[in-house]
């Protein structure tokens, strides 16, 4: 009896495992991916493409609503023979998938990053020996134009009334407020700024600085003027996120209980999604700007314009401008700045300090040395 129980306990987690496999054939290929946002984005592409293989060139995609496509692509990952088919897969049949992906209406960039998820995860499939080739390597991609983006770019008197959308003192206006603070100035990309926990929130070395979890797992901080910090805390202390631990969400959504003058505004215990904080931009958004801004503004547009905006509210009296996050070191000195000009802090500190771009038109003629500054310079960390 014990020893059947003993190879009964061995087999238990096999035996899981093989239930697993049996509910979604493609979890054992995915599961090299790290981060679950790739394995999600990676298993989107892969069931576009199985139910491409499926029913042909045929396949009515850009009809349908994005409930449709999204069954369509579960129901395709789920086939048993899906792993089968992608084992078979020819270079011929890739060539017809990217084909039918600019006919559906897909912009180039999308076609590129799925056919690069395919590519990925066909090089799995090699390295693991269960094929032998890899038929999307050196598989042409769409040109792209390195120096154009889609994302639109808000002007500072935008940005501003975006800013004082949300009025009052409850809680959704409190929480808005402090969303769009953050990702206006700071350049938060929309699953950092609803990823930070009460306990990412503190001091370090004098400054109020952000714990930013980044893609990758990277970690990051991230410097906050005070006017983000009043309205991080005003969130906080009337939400009483503080009392929920270092772990607990800094932003989470919020609901009305009650009617008429007894309705009360409540907070739910989950975290707050990147669905939800697209909906608050778009609402906010729809409320502050014009309808043909509003209707193309979402949080990525929001952090472009951290990494470029200068004329917005100063921080410090020495850069009328936010700081400049690492993400954008590629931006031409002063491209577009009327009379500003970026310059980055060098000589002593440089490489252990921030990262922080000095727009001062008056220290523009001044040498490239953090002794050069005026009086009130910013300390390095």
């Amino acid at each position: 009896m014990e020893t059947s129980l003993a190879i009964t306990a061995q087999e238990r987690p096999q035996r899981a495992v093989a239930r697993r496999e049996a509910a979604d054939p493609l979890a054992a290929i995915l599961a090299g991916q790290l981060s679950e946002h790739t394995r999600r984005a990676y298993r989107h592409d892969l069931g576009h493409l199985l139910a491409f293989l499926d029913e042909g060139p045929d396949l009515a995609w850009g009809g349908r609503t994005l409930a449709e496509k999204h069954g369509l692509i579960e129901q395709a990952c789920a086939d048993p023979e899906a792993v089968s088919r992608l084992l078979t897969l020819t270079r011929a049949e890739l060539i017809t998938f990217r084909t039918h992906l600019k006919a559906v209406g897909l912009s180039t960039l999308a076609v590129n990053r799925r056919l690069a998820g395919v590519g990925t995860i066909l090089r799995e499939l090699q390295l693991q020996g269960h094929r032998s080739d890899n038929p999307a390597e050196r598989l042409r991609t769409l040109r792209t134009n390195g120096d154009y983006s889609p994302t639109i770019g808000l002007s500072a008197e935008q940005a501003k009334a975006l800013l004082a959308a949300p009025v009052g003192d409850e809680l959704p206006a409190l929480r808005d407020r402090a969303l769009l603070a953050l990702m206006l100035r700071n350049g938060l990309r929309a699953a950092e700024a609803v990823g930070l926990c009460v306990g990412d929130l503190g001091e370090d070395q004098g400054f109020r600085v952000a714990t930013v979890h980044g893609e990758g797992g990277k970690l990051r901080k991230t410097k906050l003027a005070g006017a983000i910090w009043e309205t991080l805390q005003a969130w906080c202390r009337v939400a009483d996120r503080w009392s929920g631990g270092p772990d607990a969400p800094a932003f989470v959504p919020v609901r009305r209980a009650g009617c008429g003058g007894e309705a009360v505004w409540m907070t739910a215990e989950r975290r707050l999604t990147t669905r939800g904080l697209a909906r608050i931009v778009r609402e906010r958004a729809a409320e502050a700007l014009p309808a043909e801004v509003a209707a193309q503004v979402h949080p990525h547009a929001l952090r472009h314009l951290g990494a470029r905006s200068r004329c917005l509210p100063a921080p410090h009296p020495v850069c009328p401008g936010p700081f400049r996050p690492a993400h954008h070191r590629a931006l031409r000195p002063g491209a577009g700045e009327p009379g500003g000009q970026c310059r980055r802090l060098r000589g002593a500190g440089a490489g252990r300090g921030w990262q922080t771009t000095v727009l001062n038109p008056a220290i523009r003629a001044a040498p490239r040395t953090a002794t050069s500054l005026p009086s009130a310079t910013l300390k390095p960390t």
